[in-house]
């Protein structure tokens, strides 16, 4: 009973992470090596990775909402490796706690869960850790670099559709926008020909 107990404040705790908001980061490879042993991230809490995740009916409700032509639409339509691409990884609590739930319950972790281990050194935290390599998404730079601009879109259309913005959708939007951002000085410093974008708490 206590072990249960413990196991549905882990859920409830990481779900209160993703209400609150958390930090958008990413990871990159060249050659199948890091390019940098501590992830980039945005500035502010954001619940970016609910709508990362939903990217797909993210577009199916900004249809319903306004006219949207041909042309238009076809610049947001995601292919299914950008969408994979847009998919977080959890890292700390959210990626521990699932995991543990997983095996202390016996019950499946989802399928479209995704997580990379994380550790600290002498410098600092977020140090990459191999110990969740089978449950790691990693993309192609162009999948995920294509699948924000298209997400950058949909978010535009949708704030020009809102008379009133939430806060929130204003973060939202900002992150979206470093996270672009943060992908293209990748790009050029790097050329990494992987990456991974994850959610911290």
């Amino acid at each position: 009973m206590k072990r249960k107990t413990i196991n549905t404040l882990i859920i409830l705790i990481t779900i209160s992470f993703n209400l609150i908001g958390q930090h958008i980061g990413v990871y990159a490879k060249k050659n199948g090596k890091l390019c940098f042993e501590k992830p980039i991230f945005t500035e502010e809490d954001t619940q970016l990775n609910n709508k990362l995740r939903s990217a797909k009916n993210e577009l199916v409700i900004l249809q319903n909402s306004i006219s949207i032509s041909e042309e238009k639409l076809k610049g947001m339509t995601f292919t299914e490796l950008e969408i994979l691409a847009l998919k977080c990884n959890n890292v700390q609590d959210n990626a521990d706690g699932e995991i543990e739930y997983s095996v202390s319950s016996g019950n499946p972790l989802p399928e479209d869960f995704y997580a990379i281990g994380v550790k600290c050194n002498e410098m600092h935290c977020f140090v990459y850790d191999p110990k969740y390599l089978k449950h790691e998404n990693w993309s192609k730079y162009e999948n995920a670099e294509s699948g924000i601009i298209k997400m950058m879109k949909i978010m535009h259309e949708t704030l020009k559709s809102n008379i009133v913005v939430s806060d929130y959708m204003l973060y939202d939007y900002e992150n979206l926008n470093m996270l672009y951002g943060i992908l293209r000085t990748m790009k050029e410093v790097y050329n990494p020909d992987e990456v991974a974008i994850i959610i911290a708490p």
